[in-house]
């Protein structure tokens, strides 16, 4: 008996010391992971609308999909989205931009951990030039074989589109 004790006892030590090692690098990575998503996010704006400087608005957004919305001086507006597609566990991340007038100039994909050569074509042609040129009452055509994927987004988009009237696009 006095040897279960002993063991539970370590086990229950080791947990500790482990899950307290866990905490501190958490602690210590967090703020560099969150840095680099900024860079990145802000990277993926300037190629976007170039030469242009980005003020970050707020907005009120219902459906929970929009993450981030920021208007890039007079070219328009651009929008950080997150969406589930396919597989459940892993959002489908991505920026759509608009021009003042709501014209869709630009969609790219951040993160997706959709299936290959499914719904991963939300990465793709046609879906992308399909998002692109788009005014803000077309819908966006899906892709046969990924409708859940490309739904998603697609529903996402439009959750962008509301925000975009919303804070003052045509």
């Amino acid at each position: 008996m006095s040897k279960i004790i002993k063991l539970v006892l370590f086990l229950s030590i080791l947990a500790g010391i482990s899950g307290g090692l866990l905490t501190y690098i958490n602690n210590i990575t967090s703020p560099i992971i969150i840095e680099h998503a900024s860079e990145m996010e802000k990277e993926n704006l300037s190629k976007l609308f170039p030469d242009s400087d980005f003020e970050k608005l707020s907005f009120n957004d219902e459906s929970g999909m929009i993450k981030a919305g920021y208007k890039a001086g007079d070219s328009g507006y651009a929008f950080t989205c997150e969406t589930i597609g396919y597989e459940a566990g892993t959002p489908i991340n991505f920026i759509v931009a608009f021009d003042n007038d709501g014209n869709t100039v630009g969609y790219t994909v951040l993160s997706q951990a959709e299936t290959s050569g499914l719904g991963d074509r939300i990465t793709e042609e046609p879906f992308i030039s399909g998002v692109v040129g788009k005014k803000i009452d077309e819908k966006i055509d899906l892709i046969t074989g990924s409708t859940i994927s490309s739904s998603a987004v697609s529903k996402a988009i439009e959750a962008a589109k509301l925000v975009f009237l919303e804070v003052g696009g045509q």
